[in-house]
């Protein structure tokens, strides 16, 4: 199997993304649905996927299947020499998405659903031209053909999918990674969906319109110093009114067999990781759990991040957020400053 970037091919800037924690609103203490961003300039392609292809030959037959490695499958050894693996990686970064199911628990399906698509119409009105509010307007319509599941799933990825752009934008900004931002790759772990069925179309043809009406509240942020007008990412991303994200989705997302792609490997099993820590394997996280996190998480902070990614579809207070995942922020700031978190 051949991993390596092809020779001279035009240099790009690769995002790969999986899941893990389940989709689901069952009645639990709480629950969250992951979405992990593996996001690799093209050029430390080789060097990455060359040592997780050394990793992955070290795993046992009962972490892979069908040879393919599974992060909740790896043992507690395996899961922390994955997680040292990444924390080693430079050019690696990762962005983590939780959505907070907790809340939706509480709400039956025809609630939860109208929830949703009032949610994504309140988007439609932050937009500033008409055709992209209509764009959005339609997507509330075919969301509403979606099962719950598949819904949140989407709404998560599309989540991480800004979010993990927002951040590669500022990290791999200097002028060494230039080459990379010709072109831009987001691929998807296929394993979920049939090819052309109703929930890749929906992603591929409105997620465009999703992100830029988010980036009105949350814009992609750029360095004056870095960014200047001749950045590539500038000279074809760039409009006068902020960055063109429609140009930059339209075409470059695409579904991949995960078994071929150590990226979404990757993702796999760096979800699998944050899902661990935010749900233990039993309902409660354990100190190996939560220090596994902590180093994975040293690839996935910004100096203005926003610390865990988490959001909601419905209104949640802030308290309660933090509350029902009060582990994890202690553990992310005990990793800004510098410290050690046990294991036992």
């Amino acid at each position: 199997m051949k991993w390596t970037a092809q020779i001279g091919a035009v240099r790009k800037m690769r995002f790969f993304f999986d899941e893990s924690g389940g989709f689901e609103a069952r009645p639990r203490a709480h629950r969250a649905g992951i979405v992990v961003a593996a996001v690799l300039p093209e050029s430390a392609l080789d060097e990455v996927f060359g040592r997780v292809k050394g990793f992955i030959t070290t795993l046992s037959k009962i972490e892979r299947h069908k040879g393919e490695p599974k992060g909740a499958r790896l043992t507690d050894a395996n899961r922390l020499a994955f997680c040292e693996l990444a924390a080693e990686c430079e050019d690696l970064m990762l962005a983590v998405t939780m959505l907070d199911i907790t809340p939706l628990a509480k709400m039956d399906a025809t609630t939860l659903r109208t929830s949703i698509i009032q949610r994504l119409n309140g988007l439609a009105g932050q937009c500033r031209y008409e055709t992209m509010r209509n764009e959005v307007i339609l997507l509330a319509k075919q969301v509403g053909n979606l099962s719950i599941p598949q819904t949140l799933r989407l709404t998560a990825t599309a989540r991480c999918v800004m979010r993990a752009l927002n951040h590669a934008v500022v990290r791999f900004a200097a002028d060494c990674y230039r080459p990379c931002w010709n072109t831009m790759s987001f691929e998807l772990d296929s394993v979920q969906t049939r090819p052309g069925n109703r929930e890749q179309q929906v992603f591929e043809s409105l997620l465009p319109a999703w992100i830029t009406a988010w980036s009105i509240k949350y814009p992609i942020t750029t360095v004056e110093e870095l960014h200047t007008p001749d950045h590539p990412f500038i000279e074809r991303y760039g409009h006068p009114d902020g960055i063109n994200l429609g140009e930059i989705l339209r075409g470059n997302v695409h579904w991949r067999e995960s078994s071929a792609n150590p990226g979404i490997q990757i993702a796999d099993m760096a979800a699998a990781v944050v899902s661990r820590a935010a749900h233990g394997m039993r309902g409660i996280a354990t100190a190996r759990e939560i220090a596994d996190y902590a180093i994975l998480m040293k690839r996935a902070l910004l100096p203005q991040d926003d610390q865990l990614g988490i959001f909601s579809i419905v209104e949640t207070a802030r308290d309660d957020i933090g509350r029902r995942y009060a582990g994890l922020l202690d553990t992310v700031l005990a990793v800004r400053r510098g410290c050690i978190v046990p294991t036992e």
